[in-house]
């Protein structure tokens, strides 16, 4: 947790501990139990999830470049990503998949963020 503290990533891949029969560590004594595996698993999603949030709040306000994807899955708005590899829902733009688009961050959630077409409003 120290470190995630300190490097701040804006992405994690984590897992909790499994024993795997044949291997040393399946059968070396003082396994941690299930249940402390599972909550220190969760702490550290809770930090990152907050570290990222953070980060992402403090995109708000400003310009991005977007990479269009295609369609977001709540509809009605577009998916990308910006140069540092965020994800951006794109609000009321008519691009395309591939399009590289200027965009104004007006939004941010814990995972994502939320631009407008700096086109459509300029």
């Amino acid at each position: 947790l120290d470190v995630l503290r300190t490097v701040r990533f804006d992405q994690v891949y984590a897992f909790k501990f499994s024993p795997r029969s044949g291997t040393p560590a399946a059968t070396l004594p003082g396994q941690v139990p299930e249940p402390v595996r599972a909550e220190r698993l969760q702490r550290l999603f809770d930090l990152h999830g907050q570290i990222v949030q953070e980060r992402n709040a403090a995109l708000v306000g400003s310009r991005q470049e977007v990479l269009v994807e295609g369609t977001h899955p709540r509809g009605g708005a577009l998916s990308g990503r910006t140069r540092g590899n965020k994800p951006v829902m794109l609000l009321d733009s008519a691009r395309r998949p591939g399009d590289l688009v200027p965009v104004d961050i007006v939004a941010a959630r814990k995972f994502s963020l939320v631009a407008r077409d700096v086109s459509r409003y300029s």
